[in-house]
């Protein structure tokens, strides 16, 4: 793991880094996050996620780390980190949040979740699958949004982003619900129907 001074153009590391690889990052004040597929930051025990500290320029592991062998994608929402990877082995869960200690999102997600995406209509998962799922914190579970997506071999969303209440999603899929979409796509929110970006 480095950064780069933009003003000056130089690279440094982040002390002695990780030990693997380093799928997502995101930050929060003077604290980075790093998850991805390692066992040590700065030669000490941190597994799938850790915490880099701006300030103090050391790493600190997050607990024992989520029940996840990898994690792909990492978000905020408000003081709680959210980390989205391979499903748990106890009960397939893919998504899991830190607010001091590590707590899975409901279960049975099943799915290794590549993407995530928090905005004022809620929180977004979505990976290797046909699906794109919104956290439902009334009922602690994952329901779908809008149609299923298909494609010529194996659908997967690899990243979403928010704008003005729609979710826009980038993958290896070829339709979003009744249309053809290639490879990217609009949902809007506000009546969850899908719309192909020409």
């Amino acid at each position: 793991t480095v950064r780069l001074n933009l003003s000056t153009g130089v690279w440094s590391p982040l002390g002695s880094g990780t030990n693997g690889a380093v799928h997502a990052l995101t930050i929060s004040g003077n604290l980075l996050y790093a998850g991805g597929a390692f066992t040590q930051a700065g030669g000490n025990a941190a597994v799938s996620v850790v915490q880099w500290n701006i300030d103090t320029n050391t790493w600190a592991a997050l607990g024992s780390g989520p029940d996840s062998g990898r994690i792909y994608a990492l978000t905020m929402n408000g003081a709680e980190l959210i980390a989205g990877g391979n499903p748990s082995n106890v009960d397939g869960t893919s998504v899991f949040r830190w607010d001091g200690s590590w707590h899975a999102m409901g279960t049975g997600t099943y799915v290794t979740v590549h993407a995530l995406n928090i905005n004022n209509h809620g929180l977004y998962a979505a990976g290797f699958d046909t699906r794109l799922l919104r956290w439902n914190s009334g009922g602690g579970n994952w329901v779908q949004v809008g149609g299923e997506l298909a494609g010529p071999q194996y659908p997967t969303i690899q990243s979403l982003a928010y704008a003005n209440d729609h979710l826009y999603v980038g993958g290896a899929f070829t339709a979003a619900g009744s249309i053809t979409a290639m490879r990217v796509a609009d949902l809007n929110l506000d009546d969850t129907t899908w719309s192909a970006l020409f």
